[in-house]
């Protein structure tokens, strides 16, 4: 039927409804705003994600990766 959801999806949707997600660019000010989503999720006790989009126009090697996850950390 057009429109109706399963209760799987309902279920998933409210999930990700409790997820704080912050968006990364590795820059200071990202840093910055991961370390004030950091804290709001633990204040809300809500999980917490941290999303950084790659383009595919530059293609970055593994290493550059890796670099920027070191950095995060």
């Amino acid at each position: 039927m057009k429109g109706t959801t399963t209760g799987r999806t309902m279920t998933t949707r409210a999930k990700m409804r409790d997820v704080i997600l912050c968006g990364t660019d590795f820059s200071e000010p990202a840093r910055e705003a991961a370390d004030i989503a950091a804290e709001l999720a633990a204040r809300q006790q809500r999980p917490l994600l941290l999303l950084h989009a790659v383009s595919t126009d530059g293609k970055p090697t593994a290493a550059d990766l890796q670099g920027r996850r070191e950095r995060l950390k």
